[in-house]
């Protein structure tokens, strides 16, 4: 049980690093629909939501969020895990699927989807396409959610091209 915990523990630190994401600037549900665009990106190491986590994990992961709030003296990076997942619970995203895409040099978004959406990316695998050499490219319409955070109502564009597909451990 201690192990367990202790394991939850290092991923939500994993997560916080891995995911690069910040709550200022966050919008509204209300928010109108844009588009982004960018290519499909992996991460080795990365937490984004629940999707497909046994019910054993989900209460676990749980109890350590409460465990977590109701402490004083968190750490900077553990203030800013507990805000991300409160702005995912409020949007509704702790059980969706995800991906990361990355929209130029220098960022990488989280982006949340339905499984109907999803399905229409989730068999993209990092082998192959690196021995290929080929990469993904994505056109999604959706909004804004927080800084480097996504919610896409629709992927309406996937092609798969001959380039460099990115990845990170």
């Amino acid at each position: 049980m201690k192990k367990t915990r202790c394991i939850i523990l290092g991923l939500l630190v994993l997560i916080t690093i891995s995911c690069e994401t910040f709550t200022a600037n966050q919008s509204t549900p209300e928010t109108k629909q844009e588009k982004l665009q960018g290519e499909l990106m992996f991460k080795l190491i990365s937490f984004g939501s629940l999707y497909g986590a046994p019910e054993s994990a989900i209460q676990e992961y749980e109890q350590i969020i409460d465990s977590l709030s109701r402490e004083e003296n968190l750490p900077d990076n553990y203030r800013m895990f507990l805000a991300d997942h409160q702005l995912q619970k409020e949007y509704g995203l702790l059980y969706k699927p995800y991906f990361h895409l990355k929209v130029d040099s220098a960022k990488v978004m989280t982006v949340w989807l339905n499984e109907e959406e999803y399905g229409k990316i989730k068999d993209f695998e990092l082998k192959r396409l690196r021995q290929e050499n080929k990469k993904v490219e994505l056109s999604l319409v959706g909004h804004t959610i927080g800084e480097g955070m996504f919610e896409c109502t629709s992927v309406i564009e996937v092609n798969e091209v001959n380039g460099i597909t990115y990845w990170k451990k």
